[in-house]
């Protein structure tokens, strides 16, 4: 029986069977065929991607999970060892209580849940993204150095609103030649001054609480005799090692 005879013998009796396609061309296909389509179609709606990333970003999904290929990481925003009762760091809790933690499982349905969300509306989703991106701010560095000066400008920061240098977090882990200079520095006093003299003959925990105290509270600058324009320098100072940080 010829080739031609079989086959259509067997389309007679329903019997003929789907071609066993090659792995390797399904390999080289899939790819542009499902995402490089789906990248296209994407690419025209640029509200949809964003409601896609910030979906898969509240809802705590990992890369693999999600459709967008995409994860945020936490920076540090809070000192190592740090004491809340005692620091007197004070940050948004619109970014302490968030986290770009992921992992948790994809729900059963994804299409009924990303509708869900999409009807909460565009504000929710730009509130979502703001407060997880801003999580995701690393600190300027060598190539962004000078990106980060311009948005510092543009965004008017201001360390001292969100911390004021303290005895936990830095004037503690200060050296004793430091603090002095630190004291020398806000209260505009000569080095022979006789209260500078006396705040460098005192032990590193004496030093480090009357710098806390310069800093954090006024009648101690009163008792002192300092004037409006020392309250003023005092008011603004930061360690050397960040002035002039975002």
């Amino acid at each position: 029986m010829t080739t031609h005879c079989v086959r259509a013998s067997a389309m007679q009796s329903g019997t003929i069977r789907a071609r066993a396609y090659s792995a390797s061309a399904t390999a080289i296909l899939r790819p542009p065929q499902l995402s490089g389509s789906v990248a296209t179609a994407d690419a025209t709606k640029p509200e949809l991607l964003l409601d896609l990333l910030a979906y898969q970003i509240e809802a705590e999904l990992s890369p693999w999970s999600a459709l967008l290929a995409v994860a945020l990481t936490d920076q540090p925003i809070i000192p190592e060892k740090h004491d809340a009762a005692d620091s007197a760091l004070s940050l948004d809790k619109r970014l302490t209580d968030t986290s770009n933690a992921t992992g948790k499982p994809a729900p059963a349905d994804m299409a009924a849940d990303f509708a869900a969300f999409r009807a909460k509306g565009k504000k929710h989703r730009n509130e979502v993204l703001a407060r997880h991106l801003a999580r995701a701010v690393q600190r300027p560095q060598h190539a962004t150095a000078a990106l980060g000066a311009v948005l510092a400008a543009d965004l008017s920061i201001d360390i001292r609103k969100t911390w004021t240098p303290d005895a936990p977090i830095y004037f503690s882990r200060c050296s004793q030649p430091n603090l002095v200079d630190h004291f020398v520095e806000m209260t505009g006093f000569e080095r022979d001054d006789d209260r500078v003299q006396a705040f460098e003959a005192q032990s590193k925990g004496h030093k480090v609480k009357d710098l806390h105290g310069l800093l954090h509270d006024h009648s101690v600058r009163e008792a002192m005799g300092l004037s409006r324009a020392d309250n003023a320098r005092i008011d603004a100072w930061l360690p050397p090692e960040i002035r002039g940080d975002m």
